[in-house]
């Protein structure tokens, strides 16, 4: 299958899409036919499908709950996906607050707590004041 024909020779060709090229609506684009050798002119155009399925959720009966799958797994724990409507619903609120607890007492046991800025800057700045006053003892000292 190819994306058009060629307005003069008719072959059959495939629009060159380098870095992106040809894929704005309202502006018209070059393209030179691999067949004749000549150029011609296209425009493009961006089209949307819509499908229609039954809701029965939005319809007076219960949603059809599925399992979700995530990453982590633990944020999924207690929730459920209607498969009709898409909904994410709590089914058991414990159960989901305290998996995500739990993943983030191991998470954050893993990781070593972050040094406070404050604290860092402050050394910083004794280091830089001590190095600087060596320069000065440095320079005003006479040379032997």
């Amino acid at each position: 299958m190819h994306d058009v024909e060629c307005p003069y020779c008719e072959a059959g060709l495939e629009i060159n899409h380098d870095d992106g090229y040809g894929y704005e609506e309202d502006k018209t684009y070059m393209q030179e036919c691999g067949k004749c050798g000549k150029t011609f002119s296209y425009t493009t155009s961006i089209s949307f499908y819509h499908e229609a399925e039954k809701a029965p959720c939005q319809n007076g009966e219960p949603h059809s709950l599925k399992d979700i799958h995530r990453v982590p797994k633990e944020f999924a724990i207690g929730m459920k996906r209607c498969e009709w409507c898409d909904e994410e619903i709590m089914v058991d609120k414990n159960a989901h607050d305290k998996a995500i607890a739990e993943y983030r007492a191991k998470y954050q046991e893993a990781r070593p707590a972050p040094k406070s800025a404050p604290k860092e800057a402050e050394e910083a700045q004794k280091h830089l004041t001590t190095a600087q006053g060596q320069n000065a003892q440095s320079s005003t000292s006479p040379v032997a």
